[in-house]
């Protein structure tokens, strides 16, 4: 699994990397629309990048033209919801990352007796 950030929009997820790097993105449609198009899709690039008879497979521009899907209606309202259940879902990732460390930095300290419980309360609350 690969942490990134890409215009404060994707926070951690699995990622597919070759020598092309194409940057996915749109005037017309919200960053959470090209967001789950790209995630639909990226099977199906996989899958091209791994069929080609090299060393280092790869997806060419022609192979994100041909990804199409039906686009919808988009309503204010309805963009506005998905911005925001997107929002909390970035903002809950990355307080579980942050909770996910300090475990990880913690625990082993206090199993060994290295810190107190005190001394840890006392970090967890320098963080919080």
């Amino acid at each position: 699994m690969v942490g990134i950030i890409n215009s404060g929009f994707m926070v951690w997820g699995k990622a597919a990397l070759n020598q092309h790097l194409f940057k996915v993105t749109s005037k017309d449609y919200p960053k959470w629309f090209y967001y789950y198009w790209t995630k639909h899709h990226l099977a199906v690039f996989q899958q091209i990048a791994a069929d080609k008879a090299v060393t280092m497979g790869h997806i060419k521009r022609s192979h994100l033209k041909e990804a199409l899907c039906a686009v919808p209606d988009f309503n204010l309202e309805t963009v506005d919801i998905i911005a925001e259940l997107v929002a909390k879902q970035i903002t809950a990732r990355l307080e579980s990352s942050s909770l996910s460390q300090l475990r990880d930095t913690l625990l082993p300290k206090l199993l060994s007796g290295e810190i107190s419980v005190k001394a840890a309360e006392s970090a967890i609350q320098e963080v919080a």
